[in-house]
């Protein structure tokens, strides 16, 4: 395969988030196409992916964006593809070379890109979302599995192989995570609400000992692993914060498991 054979589709799916949509468009402005999906958008966010997007689709609105994930990919021409939220900024200047290399690795089929998180405008260099991160989000549909489930990710099949870049600014994806505290409460929330049944279904089950445990371990990670302290108050508060997160986690699978057990016994109680 050769460099210039290399066809790399882009897929945004937006529900208002206007804020840094057209940097983050304008950085795939390097790709083949530019799909974009909308959910329900009125803050002028389509009006936005007008100036950018070969194609924008209305699609049903859903609070996990990882449960449309596969119907968008395979609505792209190309087997390649770039998926970004509307919120990153991609290093359009790694597209070139993101191209080379997969025309000179046959076997790559997934591509981890570092990940930079932004707090109120500014990048975090402490707890979890300040530490180095990398993003799986360029790959090829059809060497990849995708579950929908929350924080799941993109799995390559066998017998393909992932490559990662490394994390210096030219590679970057700038990830402008949260712009206001209602924000951070609100996206997180969406999160709490569907990933007790997410974890159901990965096979965990709910005991007060592990959701003590995993909330004081990510604390104690966040403040003292992570520099969560030495950050002062943006620090110590994005610690406990996600500490709670977890904790909330938690209960959210104790919900649904209860939910599940009464659903089972109701229907066990029918059928005798």
């Amino acid at each position: 395969m050769s460099y210039s054979t290399v066809k790399i589709s882009a897929i945004v799916i937006c529900f208002n988030d206007a804020t840094h949509l057209a940097d983050s468009l304008e950085s795939l402005s390097l790709c083949d196409e530019i799909l974009f999906f909308d959910m329900g958008s009125t803050d002028g966010s389509v009006e936005i992916a007008e100036k950018y997007s070969n194609q924008i689709q209305s699609i049903e609105r859903v609070e996990i964006v990882e449960k449309v994930w596969e119907g968008s990919i395979k609505t792209a021409e190309n087997d390649w593809v770039i998926l970004l939220d509307p919120d990153e900024i991609f290093p359009a200047e790694s597209i070139k070379e993101i191209r080379k290399l997969i025309s000179e690795n046959p076997k790559v089929s997934l591509i981890s890109i570092p990940w930079k998180y932004y707090f109120l405008g500014k990048p975090l260099n402490s707890t979890h979302w300040g530490k180095d991160h990398f993003k799986a989000r360029v790959f090829n549909r059809q060497h990849v599995e995708i579950s929908g489930l929350i924080f799941d990710g993109i799995k390559l099949k066998p017998g393909f192989e992932t490559y990662k870049l490394p994390y210096s600014s030219g590679y970057i994806i700038r990830h402008y995570w949260i712009d206001s505290i209602p924000q951070l409460f609100g996206k997180h929330w969406r999160y709490i609400k569907h990933d007790g049944e997410d974890r159901y279904h990965k096979g965990q089950r709910f005991t007060l000992k592990r959701q003590i445990i995993d909330s004081y371990k990510t604390l104690r990670k966040d403040l003292l692993d992570y520099n969560g302290i030495k950050d002062g108050i943006r620090g110590i508060f994005l610690s406990f914060f996600h500490a709670w997160f977890i904790w909330m986690c938690h209960f959210s699978l104790w919900k649904y498991q209860t939910f599940k057990a009464g659903k089972l016994e109701d229907e066990s109680s029918s059928g005798s």
